[in-house]
């Protein structure tokens, strides 16, 4: 049976995406760095009119459900994100713990590739969104997940507006 690439793939999606850090570094454990990297899943979910239905920014790597009017332009919208975010954490100046990060002042930042499941039913959704928000907790950076700052549990667990605005309607798994 033949394997379906990522370039075969139409049409509107809910997306269960993660993307990590190279060698797993602890990057995002500097508040500034989750802050950017948070910051830069909205500004590129705007500028693709995305919808981001949850996130997590944990210290080394990034899960997010994510729905695209196009699954097609996947591929596009990470390399946005993973080229702007690199530029950010760069200028922070933050790696110096990391020198192999940035030896040669050639910075690499993130994993060429990144992991992703379409999510096709309601179930499936909450079962992620769930993993989403218990990362944190999981990793015992936390205790609970609304503490998390970088993370959609507040939105969702709490009803308080966080750093990406949630689409809490689920359409994506509709449009199947």
């Amino acid at each position: 049976m033949p394997v379906t690439r990522r370039s075969d793939l139409h049409g509107p999606a809910l997306v269960f995406i993660t993307t990590t850090v190279v060698d797993w570094i602890p990057v995002f454990s500097n508040d500034s760095a989750a802050l950017a990297a948070a910051l830069q899943l909205r500004d590129v979910v705007r500028q693709f009119d995305l919808s981001v239905a949850g996130y997590v920014v944990m210290p080394s790597h990034i899960h997010a459900l994510i729905g695209f009017p196009d699954i097609s332009y996947m591929s596009r919208v990470m390399q946005a994100f993973k080229s702007l975010t690199s530029r950010c954490i760069k200028d922070l100046n933050i790696c110096k713990p990391w020198e192999e990060t940035c030896k040669n002042d050639r910075f690499v930042l993130w994993k060429r590739r990144f992991d992703d499941l379409v999510v096709y039913s309601e179930r499936q959704f909450r079962v992620k969104l769930e993993y989403i928000h218990s990362n944190p907790v999981r990793a015992g950076l936390v205790a609970n997940a609304t503490d998390w700052k970088c993370s959609s549990a507040r939105d969702w667990i709490l009803g308080e507006k966080g750093l990406i605005e949630i689409d809490r309607s689920c359409t994506w798994l509709s449009q199947k």
